[in-house]
């Protein structure tokens, strides 16, 4: 399988967040298109061993997208920021997270070239706090009307 730009783009979302779910990855990377589209995407990126859905938690039926080695390794070739790697799924940060994977696809589309820096880089340049979720590295904030 050759990986298209778009591919890579999520493999370094899903490697910045630790995981997405399917209608996370269908919001930022497939505007315009039939979600169809983005779940035979997902799929063949699951075959190709770049990725694969696991149970939200015991008991769930929700599924979440998180790297396997190989996705891992190509993500770390286009992402800025070196982050081990270690999704941890908390069903008492569930929703949090994803509300977070869809208010930064949100920020990328009102401030396209400002990059979100994940949690795990704030809290390993500064400590434990500030405890925030992600913030952008800089931004206009006249964009916002």
């Amino acid at each position: 399988m050759r990986l298209q730009e778009r591919d890579i783009r999520i493999l370094a979302f899903l490697y910045e967040h630790q995981m997405a779910s399917v209608e996370v990855i269908q919001a930022g990377f497939f505007k315009g298109v039939h979600r169809s589209e983005a779940y035979r995407r997902v799929k063949e990126l699951e075959d190709a061993k770049y990725l694969r859905r696991v149970r939200a938690y015991q008991g769930c039926r929700d599924q979440v997208l998180v790297l396997t080695r190989r996705g891992v390794e190509s993500a770390r070739e286009v992402s800025r920021f070196e982050i081990a790697y270690r999704p941890r799924i908390n069903p008492m940060t569930l929703a949090h997270d994803m509300i977070v994977n869809h208010v930064r696809i949100r920020f990328a589309e009102l401030w396209p070239g400002n990059p979100w820096v994940p949690e795990k880089v704030l809290r390993a340049k500064h400590g434990r706090e500030p405890a925030r979720t992600g913030a952008l590295d800089r931004y206009d904030i006249n964009v916002v009307r």
